[in-house]
């Protein structure tokens, strides 16, 4: 019989990371919507280390459960097949979880619909231009405006 105290003891473990990452995701959405550059980019190793984090907990969850002989048909199935006095705590984990990792992936989206959004805005100003930067003399082309207004001066 699977010891659920250990069973729960890491799924506590692995929502207190999903905290963690929710946190990240939340501190980067503001700075993608901030057009905070130079942030988003520092915190990049951050990123890296939550989903190290992320891979090393997982192969830890599947490990565990083997370890206890329990099947990987999923949480419900595992909640089902928990004695009484344990089935309760493991649903409510089961919830807990389930809203970290939907908030999560909803911060995301979030985040990957703002990014789409501003490279969008980046190309259609990019591509205003000809394409042509750069004159025949290797000079950078002055825009248009510039050079209307010096003729005037002249």
């Amino acid at each position: 019989m699977p010891d659920y105290n250990i069973i729960i003891k890491y799924f506590e473990e692995y929502i207190n990371h999903y905290k963690e990452l929710l946190e990240f995701q939340n501190t980067k959405l503001s700075y993608i919507s901030k057009n905070s550059i130079e942030e988003l980019n520092n915190s990049l190793s951050k990123e890296q280390a939550l989903i190290m984090k992320g891979n090393s907990l997982e192969a830890k969850r599947k490990k565990m459960l083997e370890n206890q002989g329990v099947n990987s048909e999923g949480f419900k199935k595992l909640i089902e097949d928990a004695p009484a006095q344990y089935s309760g705590k493991l649903a409510s984990i089961y919830e807990e979880l389930s809203k970290y990792i939907f908030e999560v992936k909803r911060i995301n989206d979030e985040a990957m619909v703002l990014v789409k959004q501003k490279l969008t805005a980046i190309d259609k100003k990019t591509s205003r231009s000809d394409g042509n930067i750069y004159n025949d003399k290797g000079d950078k082309k002055q825009p248009l405006g510039d050079s209307i207004s010096l003729g005037k001066n002249i």
